[in-house]
């Protein structure tokens, strides 16, 4: 195995974590942007044999990305005085749907009373009761 590419998946792995760190950095402000975290992994081991005491000698093959995954914690939840503002406190999404697909968001902006939905980015809808 080339030596050169040991490291240099080390430089690649760093380089996704820095993006990821960019990426929070740059969506500091933005409402409803959940951070991002990048998990490491090792690559795989190649057995050169045991040592005198039965251990195995391995050379490591360098790092990896194992997962990039967003962290989901709770944001402060600030009144608006708007009447018809909505905000989840705890654990949970809005489902939206357009053109019969479903998916999930934490933001949601212009409220319709009339429709009773709320219509969040991408010209979703998201359908619910009004309490």
């Amino acid at each position: 195995m080339p030596t050169f590419s040991i490291p240099l998946s080390g430089l690649t792995t760093e380089s996704t974590a820095l993006s990821a760190i960019a990426n929070n950095l740059a969506n500091l402000n933005t409402t409803g942007y959940k951070d991002s975290a990048v998990q490491f992994r090792d690559l795989f081991y190649q057995n050169l044999g045991t040592s005198g005491a039965g251990d195995p000698i391995q050379l490591g093959a360098g790092a990896g990305v194992a997962a990039t995954s967003s962290l989901f914690t709770q944001g402060n939840v600030n009144p608006t005085g708007v009447a018809t503002d909505v905000a989840i406190s705890g654990d949970g999404f809005f489902v939206a749907q357009k053109d019969g697909v479903t998916s999930y968001t934490g933001r949601v902006i212009s409220p319709s009373v009339k429709v009773r939905s709320w219509s969040p980015m991408m010209g979703n809808k998201c359908w619910g009761s009004l309490l």
